[in-house]
């Protein structure tokens, strides 16, 4: 990511649309500011006044976090590719359920690597391919049609996950789904789709392997605190996938955007219902990304360790490691008490939900305020949302 321009990032004006994040010379001033005066709050020194190894924290998220996230990742969309072959061969309603299941095992994948779009994923325009709400009048046209251009603009949101959701899951039957996949045109454009999709993880997984790009050895290795740094990308990424995860999974489909008026057709996984379960799946992997976690569940150098050696204060006593952690509670909980499918709680138990988005705003202070302020990162992205 060049600091300047956030792929795939979704916001409602009538419909989501991609939106390009610049910064102003006053607000880029007025950030920088900030920076220098919360850097000198608390007893801590900066981040270049601590002991702490940038060089091994870096070394253990790309390697043992990042990396197995990515492969797998294209390892259960290699296996949705795979089902979909296995179906087109023999369309029958128990291949159809495990093409279905495949679609939904990737998609709570992706939610692990969503942080990281930067780098080979940024190149490959890995989040792209979660644009929802999907545009149902455009992939219906793509099918009528007798061509189509995936890598357009107008078809942006018109494939990916969100796309295969309504391919998959939009019929009220089984057999309605079966008949509806037997048009040709039709299942030959959800293989284009599960098609791009697949060429896109697969070289994003690749570039970050040793055999492949080796991105991880220069992920590990780019230290520092400016905009180009792995720490700068890392922390502007983080932050702004968590920002999605409180507007495009949570406050748009509650109508935090179009004055209280619910939009519950414009969560994430509208035609099969997991919404929630994909938030709470998302949240549980920057959680994880914060505290080290690796993919086999050893804890190694983190964030959160980073803010540790730093020591700063939240609130002027409590220090902000011990905020964040009782916040990162808080949010837990709030998420793991909606029930799917979200659409249906958005209307029926809006409190519920509203209970969650107050505990993530609550939470997008701490990571996008104070931590980088103690790192001494410059948040080089505007949401425009007013935080």
């Amino acid at each position: 990511m060049d600091g300047k321009t956030r792929k795939g990032y979704c916001n409602y004006m009538g419909n989501f649309q991609i939106i390009k994040h610049t910064w102003s010379k006053a607000t880029l001033a007025g950030a920088l500011l900030s920076v220098l005066i919360s850097s000198c709050d608390g007893p801590g020194g900066g981040p270049n006044e601590v002991n702490f190894d940038q060089e091994a924290m870096l070394s253990h998220v790309g390697q043992n976090i990042i990396l197995p996230a990515y492969q797998t990742f294209s390892s259960d969309v290699s296996a949705l590719a795979a089902s979909l072959q296995a179906f087109e061969t023999e369309p029958s309603q128990a291949n159809l359920e495990a093409m279905q299941s495949a679609h939904l095992l990737a998609w709570e994948s992706y939610q692990a690597v969503s942080p990281f779009n930067f780098g080979p994923a940024d190149a490959n325009g890995l989040s792209n391919y979660n644009i929802y709400p999907t545009d149902v009048q455009q992939i219906e046209s793509n099918i009528g049609a007798t061509s189509y251009d995936l890598n357009t603009a107008e078809n942006i949101d018109a494939q990916g996950f969100p796309a295969i959701d309504y391919l998959l899951h939009s019929e009220d039957t089984q057999e309605a789904t079966l008949q509806a996949l037997s048009n040709e045109a039709r299942l030959g454009y959800l293989k284009d789709v599960v098609a791009a999709l697949n060429l896109a993880t697969s070289a994003t997984a690749e570039a970050w392997s040793a055999t492949g790009g080796n991105y991880v050895e220069q992920f590990a290795t780019n230290t520092g605190t400016d905009v180009g740094s792995s720490l700068g990308m890392l922390v502007n990424t983080f932050n702004q996938d968590f920002e999605l995860l409180k507007n495009g999974q949570l406050g748009i489909p509650l109508g935090k955007r179009t004055l209280g008026e619910a939009l519950p057709d414009r969560v994430e996984a509208y035609y099969s219902g997991i919404s929630a379960s994909l938030a709470q799946a998302h949240l549980e992997a920057i959680h994880e990304l914060y505290r080290g976690i690796g993919a086999d569940g050893t804890n190694g150098p983190s964030l959160e360790d980073y803010l540790e050696a730093i020591n700063p204060i939240f609130d002027g006593e409590t220090p902000l490691v011990e905020a964040i952690a009782t916040q990162m509670q808080e949010t837990t909980t709030a998420l793991a008490a909606l029930p799917d499918p979200l659409s249906e709680t958005i209307l029926s138990q809006p409190s519920l939900v509203e209970a969650a988005w107050d505990e993530v705003q609550a939470q997008v202070i701490l990571f996008k305020t104070d931590m980088p302020s103690a790192l001494g990162v410059l948040i080089t992205y505007q949401d425009n949302d007013g935080d």
